[in-house]
């Protein structure tokens, strides 16, 4: 589950969530605003069953390394699975051509539309489990 109102300053869905996290019984994986240890921990704590940094850990580097202490991985660890997994940067700057310029633009596009797709049913699913909760 991801919080897109928290991601976007626009509230949070937290009391919710948890709630979702008591009643289902599968693992949920949380994201969204994680830009703390103190929200690793609390989602930890709430149940979750995987807390997601996404955004921060660019932001924040050091936060991705206490997390990863905090459950038990190495910095090495950590590094590894980043060589291994992490998609190679592509970076489009100021020698970009006209096209690759267009492509990456096109890409963007198409993840803003998903994200507000994604926030949308989480919208839903928040209102469902509310009333069901009532």
């Amino acid at each position: 589950m991801v919080d897109l109102d928290a991601v976007f300053n626009e509230g949070e869905n937290t009391a919710i969530i948890r709630d979702i996290i008591r009643k289902v019984s599968c693992p949920v994986q949380v994201g969204g605003a994680i830009r703390s240890m103190e929200k690793v921990h609390s989602w930890m704590e709430a149940g979750a069953g995987r807390v997601v940094i996404a955004t921060a850990a660019v932001k924040y580097p050091h936060l991705v390394k206490a997390a990863a202490t905090a459950v038990g991985v190495s910095e090495k660890s950590l590094r590894d699975w980043h060589a291994k997994f992490a998609p190679k940067p592509n970076p489009c700057g100021e020698d970009a051509s006209l096209e690759e310029l267009r492509e990456e633009n096109k890409r963007l596009r198409q993840q803003l539309k998903r994200a507000e797709l994604e926030r949308e049913i989480l919208k839903k699913a928040t209102a469902y489990f509310a009333k069901e909760s009532l």
